[in-house]
């Protein structure tokens, strides 16, 4: 029999014990914001909490993996490495997760879904299929409202949880309180018809299909887009529609965009505007084992989306502004 070598020292620890999933999470998310301040509030950590868990991994690790520049934080060498291996790490994980579908079998329950209309339709539907296949017994409802319509759904208990954009933290404000679970950003693209340029910014005689609010108004307008003639239109589809015809601009999530930009119909604009995508509940009751799975389900996927898109933002570059 192979004999097993033990550490020299059984009290020192060895190099990674104690490195847990969630620092690399919390890691992969200070190197997206390069701040710990915004990278904690992604995490919905305070920033002492959020340090002292950073502090913890590079301990674990024994080398520091981000050099301090005043507030900003930047990865050195050592930080580098590890992003790349954490997001793999983290992808056989979720892997593993797949993979465990008998796991998942043994789970019986519903879950009623809540989402925004362009979630919904957009995002939701592929990783619901997912799931299907991971915890079949588990039968999740959709039910697709505007998204001010979500918090009166939670707190009535006609929904279990929301699945929407969480830039108006006003609307989650009462009783009984609501809470955010988890988040990732969503990049929503401008789009104009064929042959734009790039650098061309949507005036006041510029056409615009689709939903602009005021929030929206003043986003844009930080973008040096300002609207004057709009144009409502009842869905997303329908705004793509008008902008394909040559008709004006729109404000497009990138993943319904993504097809008709690279068949040419349409032109993307290098700027965009980031939306906080939150899976949300409330926030006094325990979470329900099905609602519970369903959630530990979607965390490594929208961590998976914002990576993908972050890198795809910055091999294009461009302006963006958060919602």
């Amino acid at each position: 029999m192979k004999s097993i070598k033990r550490p020299a020292s059984p009290g020192v620890p060895a190099p990674g014990e104690g490195l847990t999933l969630a620092q690399l999470r919390y890691f992969l998310a200070a190197a997206r914001h390069g701040n710990f301040t915004h990278a904690a509030e992604s995490s919905f950590l305070s920033q002492s909490a959020f340090s002292r868990q950073i502090q913890a991994l590079e301990e674990a690790l024994g080398a520091p993996v981000f050099d301090r520049v005043g507030r900003r934080v930047r990865l050195n060498d050592a930080g580098e490495e590890l992003e790349r291996r954490a997001a793999e790490i983290l992808a056989r994980v979720e892997r593993l997760a797949a993979d465990l579908v008998p796991v998942g079998k043994g789970l019986r329950g519903t879950v009623r879904l809540g989402a925004n209309m362009s979630i919904g339709i957009g995002l939701v539907p592929s990783w619901l299929a997912a799931f299907q296949q991971h915890a079949p017994n588990v039968h999740v409802t959709l039910l697709l409202r505007m998204t001010t319509e979500m918090p009166p759904l939670l707190r009535s208990e006609s929904i279990d949880a929301s699945i929407q954009e969480a830039h108006d933290l006003q609307l989650l404000e009462g009783k009984p309180p609501l809470c955010v679970r988890m988040s990732f950003e969503d990049e929503l693209w401008v789009v104009g018809p064929k042959g734009t340029p790039p650098d061309y910014r949507p005036g006041p005689r510029d056409r615009w299909f689709g939903n602009a609010d005021p929030y929206r108004r003043r986003k844009l307008g930080q973008l040096g887009i300002h609207l004057d003639d709009t144009t409502r239109v009842p869905s997303l589809e329908v705004s793509l529609l008008f902008v394909e015809a040559g008709l004006g601009f729109a404000l497009i999530p990138g993943f319904m965009a993504r097809a008709a930009w690279k068949a040419g119909r349409v032109a993307r604009l290098d700027a965009s505007v980031l939306r906080t995508v939150a899976f949300i509940t409330l926030g006094d009751r325990p979470l329900s084992p099905c609602l519970q799975r369903l959630m530990d389900f979607l965390k490594p996927r929208w961590e998976t989306e914002a990576a993908r898109q972050k890198v795809e933002r910055a091999k294009r570059g461009g302006e963006a502004v958060v919602v």
